[in-house]
């Protein structure tokens, strides 16, 4: 057990983490950290706000802390938007034309989205799960489940703050989330779970070449980054593993990684392999036309 920080309205709180206890919790099969991300017993935490401006101070790589306030407010919630590409560097086609692309939070299974009352309010809420886009667009709660309330029972130890989980045999990829009292007024969230193990794998094998190396910049300190959970940690971890730093290496941004050095046993065994499959009757499989 222990307390994860987080940030809703202008508070910095503390949230009290359980690994065996986490409202939704119900798999047969649970996240760990040997084989998902590495603290809250291989959870990560997200915020229905997203990422708040704050640094998260006992983050190696300085992850930005959730921000979780649910209140009345902007929250995606499934909508079309078009994107416009002089305004956006990351907007490309189809969502730049009719009818555009959905909105989502995006996460991934072995993570706990957080729900917090605004600073100052004392009055219990109930959070429901809508089935589809049609329902939470018109505020329609008439086939809605009530999964918890915020400010409710269970919930003083981390100021109101309530939990859902996404475990690794969650049943859907998008979910719908609502509160009766500010519906109309934009209190609703769509939600797309993505893989755990799918996107931390693809980020580990880029963190094994990223040029980050060169300067030692694994931990993202020199150039910011975008990158969240659970990409960000297995990134982060994958390149300070293949860091091999030598001498002066990281101010002359020349660092190699482990595997690019034959001085290495990983790095030896690669290049052993490469020259195993060479052919140089074949060009472009180690041919060289100078011997």
């Amino acid at each position: 057990m222990k307390f994860v920080s987080i940030i809703f309205g202008s508070r910095r709180t503390f949230f009290f983490f359980s690994a065996v206890a986490i409202a939704g919790a119900a798999a047969q099969e649970s996240c760990n950290e040997d084989d998902h991300h590495p603290d809250n017993g291989g959870y990560f935490f997200v915020g229905v706000g997203g990422e708040s401006d704050t640094t998260n101070l006992d983050s190696a790589h300085g992850q930005k802390l959730p921000n979780a306030t649910w209140a009345p407010g902007y929250y995606p919630y499934g909508q079309p938007v078009v994107c416009d590409s002089e305004q956006d560097r990351y907007c490309r086609a189809p969502c730049d034309t009719e009818p555009g692309c959905e909105q989502y939070l995006s996460t991934h299974t072995c993570s706990v989205l957080l729900f917090c009352p605004p600073e100052g309010m004392m009055d219990l809420q109930a959070i429901y799960q809508l089935p589809d886009f049609a329902a939470i667009d018109s505020c329609d709660f008439s086939n809605a489940d009530e999964l918890g309330i915020m400010n409710g029972p269970g919930t003083e130890g981390d100021d109101g703050c309530w939990a859902y989980t996404f475990e690794l045999d969650h049943e859907l990829t998008k979910y719908f989330f609502a509160s009766k009292e500010g519906c109309e007024q934009g209190q609703k969230l769509a939600v797309e779970v993505n893989d755990f193990d799918m996107t931390a794998d693809s980020c580990i094998t880029i963190g094994l070449t990223t040029p980050r190396i060169r300067n030692c910049d694994c931990n993202l300190q020199i150039k910011p980054s975008t990158l969240g959970e659970p990409c960000r940690t297995a990134f982060s971890d994958s390149c300070n593993d293949s860091l091999l730093i030598e001498g002066d290496c990281c101010e002359q941004e020349n660092c190699l990684s482990i595997y690019e050095s034959y001085d290495h046993p990983e790095g030896k065994a690669k290049e052993d392999e490469r020259q195993s499959n060479c052919n140089d009757s074949m060009p472009g499989l180690c041919y060289n036309e100078d011997g």
